[in-house]
């Protein structure tokens, strides 16, 4: 009986279920065991389960009287409409701890991001959100953007990769990172960003208030067009540490364009991810005096 387990073993902090049929009674036992005032589990992850509306239900139950849940996951697990709306509803609860939410593939659509966004609003809590393989779309980060601009500053990592986004939302992402001190990981890999959408990040990335230290822009089909913006976002923004641009056509002359803007002494970057192959000779050659100029980046 799982609920007698977490009434009597109070060593119990992380939980996991892998390809399980719970089933709403194995979840109703579940979320009563949770309940119990000796449970002391933080961490919950769902791996390819089954997961019904009434078993989010009983879920969002536990999220507004568990104090010890601080992570939940559900990675692989298909969440409904309606499932999803009442697992916010219990997101939402001002008595809900939660500091890591994990809903990767999960079919989620850009009419998820709707309930997501309300979530973000009001939580005073969730410091990471990872919503990744996920066909969210731009107008889906638009209304998450949204939330994330009338929240309470917390959010600390927010992971979009792979979730079917372009330029077009990149607006919006740029007002998030302007104007939400507590955002410092931002990963955006496998998405078609373009030089575009990388030109109106750095207008957010040059903003004062922005404190992005991790920027994550793999596969997000860049060419070497946008590397002086990227100069000029480096100029200003002394907060970033690590920027990863692999699998991006930089070629050779985005190469140097970026070599020369991190040799600037306000650029602070300390890991640089990039793709040398096919570069030429020369291009080698200012990499490796930038190496030797600014010994502290990690290429």
């Amino acid at each position: 009986d799982l609920s007698l387990v977490f009434e009597t073993n109070q060593y119990l902090t992380d939980l996991e279920f892998v390809k399980n049929t719970l089933e709403d009674s194995g979840m109703k036992l579940l979320c009563e065991g949770l309940k119990q005032p000796n449970c002391i589990l933080q961490t919950l992850r769902l791996y390819r389960c089954l997961i019904s509306s009434a078993s989010c239900g009983a879920l969002a139950a536990v999220l507004s009287t568990n104090q010890w849940l601080t992570e939940l996951e559900f990675s692989e697990t298909k969440l409904e409409a309606s499932a999803l709306k009442l697992l916010c509803d219990g997101l939402k609860d001002p008595n809900c701890k939660l500091q890591k939410l994990n809903l990767s593939t999960c079919y989620l659509t850009g009419a998820s991001c709707v309930e997501l966004s309300s979530f973000l609003q009001v939580s005073q809590t969730l410091k990471e959100l990872f919503v990744f393989a996920n066909a969210l779309g731009d107008t889906g980060v638009q209304h998450l953007c949204e939330g994330l601009q009338h929240a309470n500053g917390v959010i600390e990592n927010l992971v979009l990769s792979e979730c079917s986004l372009s330029a077009a939302c990149c607006k919006s992402l740029a007002q998030v990172l302007s104007s939400t001190r507590s955002l410092t990981k931002l990963l955006l890999i496998n998405n078609k960003i373009e030089d575009l959408g990388l030109k109106l990040l750095c207008e957010g990335l040059k903003q004062p208030d922005c404190q992005l230290k991790d920027l994550a822009l793999w596969t997000c089909h860049l060419t070497g067009e946008c590397c002086q913006d990227l100069c000029n976002a480096l100029y200003t923004n002394e907060h970033l540490r690590d920027l990863d641009l692999s699998d991006n056509a930089l070629g050779d002359e985005g190469m140097q364009v970026l070599c020369e803007g991190l040799k600037h002494p306000s650029c602070k970057l300390q890991t640089l991810c990039i793709d040398t192959d096919h570069l030429h000779e020369e291009t080698f050659r200012k990499i490796e005096a930038l190496k030797m100029s600014k010994p502290g980046i990690t290429w």
